[in-house]
């Protein structure tokens, strides 16, 4: 499911804005695949790194 789906919105100013706010959250939600090299390959693996020390 997508969190925020545009074509839910039902406000009109809401809607207006959406184009700006769209770009926002791309980058919130997939902010680990926007990173390059060694920081983007740390930040792929932290959430299995502490599955190890369970």
């Amino acid at each position: 499911m997508k969190s925020h789906d545009r074509l839910r919105i039902v406000f009109a100013q809401a809607r207006q804005n959406w184009r700006a706010f769209a770009y926002v959250m791309q980058v919130h939600e997939n902010h680990y695949t926007k990173r390059a090299g060694v920081a983007g390959i740390r930040a792929r693996a932290e959430p299995y790194k502490y599955d190890l020390l369970i």
